[in-house]
């Protein structure tokens, strides 16, 4: 019920803990070309309506590894592969990806609170 904020966050953060306990997260991203270079300028991975999503963050956030696959399920790369673009697209700093720390999250970005924090 999304209108009960409790029952709103208890969700997100139970999301949270599913992403995280994963050994593995499989993003699905079937608006990209997986044979393009995904960090072209003009790449349909800068533009994947996946970045776009309100759980976006959690998926790269919490679990110890992601996988981005495109149309077909060909794989594009792991966020280790891809982190730069990714801090790129994101503008979120590549200190959150890789330590997980977000204590200093909800104060760099608001906006995104929702989704994780």
């Amino acid at each position: 019920d999304k209108s009960s904020s409790a029952e709103l966050s208890e969700a997100i953060n139970s999301m949270f803990r599913w992403y995280r306990d994963a050994e593995v997260c499989y993003a699905s991203l079937s608006d990209v070309d997986a044979d393009e270079n995904p960090h072209s300028e003009a790449s349909s991975f800068r533009k994947a309506r996946w970045f776009s999503r309100g759980w976006m963050l959690q998926e790269l956030i919490a679990p110890g590894v992601v996988y981005f696959n495109g149309a077909g399920w060909k794989q594009i790369g792991s966020w280790e592969t891809l982190l730069n673009l990714i801090v790129d697209i994101t503008q979120i700093s590549a200190s959150y990806f890789t330590t997980g720390d977000l204590t200093q999250f909800s104060a760099a970005h608001p906006d995104l609170c929702i989704t994780c924090c």
